[in-house]
């Protein structure tokens, strides 16, 4: 297909000769092998070579960004929390040319939530996410639920967010080669069902003409247009 190989479990593969990395795929003492894989195009960007020809820029099909956060109250325990809308986009190619549909959804998430993800991706996605830090906890602010904390730490949430939806390949959620704790962070599955996906050339039908825009248009009375409608079905029904 064309792809690298990145990463064996939590090793990076790039800068390894190819029999070390054969060495890695074939060992037995291993019990459970988790290859990752980077377009060339990648991997080449991110090395910073020169090639004879442009790489191809990231892909822009799947956005998304933190937007805002709220102040929870949970009805039964537990104090009032804070979490963060993560808004969502992924455009599809449709079956018909220049034909593509778009499923936007939205999910809240805690700072908890994102750590938790972080560390996860952090041994999924590593060689991509180099020299990238999470943001800090700052365990010393007292009111972490004040505006403007909840701006700034949206802010660098976000911040961090772009980076890891930039990845290559990561959030192609269409695809097997999609992250999948990205996938699951986001509920794709749920959101990204067929039945729920929208046009996006026709995500407004068209308007139905009334029958006083037909009357206007043929010049005759809504009674007489409807009454000859009615004799020319009778007519055809042989009535």
């Amino acid at each position: 297909l064309g792809d690298v190989v990145v990463g064996v479990n939590e090793t990076p593969t790039v800068d390894l000769a190819f029999a070390d990395v054969l060495a890695l795929l074939s060992d037995e003492n291993a019990l459970k092998k988790v290859v990752h894989f980077s377009s060339r195009a990648e991997v080449e960007r991110r090395r910073g070579a020169t090639m004879s020809t442009p790489a191809p820029a990231p892909s822009a099909r799947f956005t998304s960004r933190v937007r805002r956060a709220r102040v929870q109250e949970p009805a039964t325990s537990g104090g009032p929390f804070a979490d963060y809308e993560v808004v969502c986009a992924l455009r599809l190619d449709g079956t018909k040319v220049e034909h593509e549909t778009v499923r936007k959804w939205v999910v809240w998430r805690r700072y908890s939530d994102f750590e938790k993800l972080e560390h996860k991706v952090r041994k999924s996605l590593g060689w991509h996410l180099q020299g990238l830090a999470f943001p800090p906890k700052r365990p010393f602010v007292l009111d972490k639920l004040a505006p403007d904390f909840l701006e700034q730490r949206r802010a660098d949430l976000d911040a961090w967010w772009q980076r890891v939806v930039a990845v290559d390949r990561a959030c192609d959620f269409h695809m097997h080669h999609c992250d999948p704790d990205l996938k699951a962070f986001l509920d794709a599955d749920a959101n990204l069902d067929p039945r729920r996906l929208v046009d996006a050339p026709d995500a407004h039908p068209p308007r139905r003409r009334s029958t006083a825009t037909l009357a206007k248009s043929t010049g005759r009375p809504a009674s007489l247009k409807s009454g000859l409608s009615k004799r020319r079905l009778k007519s055809a029904n042989g009535d």
